[in-house]
C-alpha cells in the first residue's frame, strides 16, 4: 500500500479545501491544480518543472518566515501564531485518521 492522504478542511464560511499528500507518488501523476468560488472554477496552468517550483515557492516562504523577503509583511503574516494553527490542523487530520472521526478547530 501507498501513502496517499486526503484531509478535507470545512470552513467556518462553508466552504471547503483539501490537502493531498504522498511521500511515494511517482513524479508524473494526473490532474489539476484548482480553485473554486463564488465565480466559479479557476484552474492553474500545469507547471513545467514541478520541483524548481517546489524549491521556490519553500524558499521563499523561509525567507519570509526569516523575515528577508522584501515584501513578507505585505504579502504573508507568518509568526509563531501561524505556526501553532498549522500544527493544529496537522494534529486535526492526525487525530481525525486515527479515530475515524471528523475533528473541529477553533
Amino acid at each position: 500500500g501507498g501513502d496517499l492522504t486526503t484531509v478535507t478542511l470545512h470552513h467556518r464560511g462553508g466552504g471547503l479545501s483539501t490537502i493531498t499528500s504522498s511521500f511515494t507518488a511517482p513524479v508524473a501523476l494526473p490532474g489539476e491544480t484548482a480553485f473554486f468560488g463564488a465565480r466559479g472554477k479557476l484552474v492553474l496552468p500545469p507547471s513545467p518543472d514541478f520541483f524548481a517550483e517546489v524549491k521556490e515557492g519553500y524558499a521563499r516562504a523561509l525567507a519570509a518566515l526569516a523575515g528577508e523577503a522584501p515584501d513578507a509583511a505585505s504579502v504573508l503574516r507568518l509568526d509563531a501564531r501561524f505556526g501553532a494553527k498549522i500544527t493544529r490542523i496537522i494534529a486535526a487530520a492526525h487525530e481525525s485518521m486515527a479515530s475515524g472521526r471528523r475533528v473541529e478547530i477553533n
